[in-house]
């Protein structure tokens, strides 16, 4: 916390901070980096090399709820160059799909996990 005014020369116009720079990607940190695709021109780019992700966050674990819109049956989803099609739910659905993804805190690999038998 800092207690300054509004006019402090720390602080960009208007009394905002400027925005600071998110860490550098680091591959061993044990955190996933979740990143923002617009379309699939966007996505070529990518795989050419000419241009990179949105960086959303860095986190332990994340929870993405899918939800279903008309004449969508499907989305494309990635983890580590692994890539794969989801389904939807249908629209009129009130219950979104829920994909949860954690890190298992062993090798740097992603796991599935196991099946109580």
């Amino acid at each position: 916390l800092e207690n300054s005014s509004k006019d402090s020369p720390a602080r960009g116009s208007g009394g905002k901070r400027p925005p600071r720079p998110p860490p550098l990607p680091v591959f061993a940190d044990s955190m996933i980096e979740v990143a923002g695709l617009t379309n699939g021109w966007h996505t070529l780019g990518i795989m050419l090399s000419l241009d990179h992700g949105k960086r959303l966050a860095q986190v332990c674990e994340i929870e993405i709820e899918l939800s279903g819109a008309s004449g969508v049956e499907k989305t494309y989803m990635q983890i580590d160059g692994d890539a794969w099609v989801h389904p939807l739910p249908p629209p009129d659905s009130d219950k979104p799909i829920v994909v949860r993804i954690a890190c298992a805190g062993r090798g740097r690999v992603l796991l599935k996990p196991q099946e109580n038998k």
